[in-house]
């Protein structure tokens, strides 16, 4: 995960009223005022929108270095895992990472110094992640292994600033504080790969608090897309393999609002070795898949220097993803010996 965000001004109007174009990481936003004071101490009225612009994304991507908008445990890109993980003298997770790919939904209204309108969310998001995982053993029966590795710190995070026109700090911090769950056991002898890799377009998620109406939500429909992945070097035994994938993501406006996003896949799987008259060995993978959504904000609007009100929403349930037997592959047996 990168630590720090590029960020770029490449047009600027008047102090009062105009738009900045600033570079989160490759992808970039536009960000359209209309400010009626020169300084934080004579401002009174403010109204500020960011949003993403696909248009200018040539530009970020021009600029020097490696500056990809990526969140994520054990990835460096949001599509590859960085380093194998062991678990103990029998698994290791050989490809096991989450990774967020998003665009940033920001709006905020200020009348006569007091807070009228906040927005904050994500848009186009799109988590990919892997559980891969590899077991050997040569014994007659396997032990049932359960515990949990720590995909990411929560402590580490990306982070986007810049001063609005000059006037309005503008201070964005985006963590993903990620852990894999597993439940896993072999039955028998065995030197398998078995797992999946995920592929979870998340959509758009934002809310928004207005003065007179308070809290109301944003977000469209989840979709998700899992692969499958089976290799067998030796054995003719069974496992149980469960996985939950365990992320919050959090976006943090200094000053302003907090925005959180909860994601829980869970994936108990089975390998089993079959056998039919007439036809090869076969050993299979089988799944179900279960992804709840929930999400939780904060508004503290301190941003002119004088307390305010804390509103706080949630945390509440928002979407649920359940699919039977989501996966559902064989092999033969023997085979060569590669991921199909």
């Amino acid at each position: 995960m990168k630590s720090s965000m590029l960020f770029t001004a490449v047009a600027v109007a008047a102090a009062d009223s105009g738009t900045e174009y600033h570079c989160f990481g490759g992808k970039a936003h536009a960000v359209n005022y209309d400010i009626d004071g020169d300084s934080l101490e004579t401002l009174q009225n403010a109204k500020v929108d960011i949003a993403p612009e696909p248009a200018m994304n040539g530009y970020c991507a021009e600029k020097d270095g490696d500056y990809d908008f990526c969140v994520g445990g054990n990835t460096d890109d949001c599509k590859t895992r960085r380093a194998a993980l062991p678990i103990n003298d029998i698994f290791s997770c050989d490809s096991c990472f989450a990774g967020l790919e998003t665009d940033l939904f920001y709006s905020l209204e200020i009348k006569l110094l007091k807070l009228h309108k906040v927005e904050l969310g994500l848009k186009d998001s799109h988590l990919r992640g892997a559980v891969e995982v590899h077991g050997h053993k040569d014994a007659a029966t396997g032990p049932i292994t359960s515990g949990s590795i720590p995909l990411i710190d929560g402590a580490k995070q990306a982070q986007v600033k810049f001063m609005i026109a000059g006037i309005i700090p503008f201070d964005l911090k985006i963590s993903m504080p990620t852990t894999l769950e597993y439940s896993l056991g072999l039955h028998g002898s065995l030197d398998v790969l078995a797992g999946a890799d995920l592929d979870i377009d998340l959509g758009d998620h934002f809310i928004t608090y207005e003065k007179d109406t308070g809290f109301s939500v944003h977000n469209t429909s989840m979709s998700v897309d899992l692969t499958p992945k089976l290799a067998l070097t030796a054995g003719t035994a069974a496992a149980d393999l469960e996985f939950k994938v365990r992320s919050e993501i959090q976006v943090d406006l200094d000053s302003v609002m907090w925005y959180h996003l909860e994601l829980v896949p869970s994936i108990p799987s089975t390998l089993d070795f079959e056998h039919t008259a007439g036809d090869s060995d076969k050993i299979c993978i089988r799944s179900d898949v279960d992804i709840p959504l929930s999400h939780e904000a904060d508004v503290h609007f301190t941003l002119l220097g004088k307390d305010h009100d804390v509103f706080h929403f949630g945390p509440e349930d928002l979407l649920h993803f359940r699919k039977a037997n989501a996966i559902n592959k064989c092999i033969e047996v023997p085979f060569a010996d590669v991921l199909v």
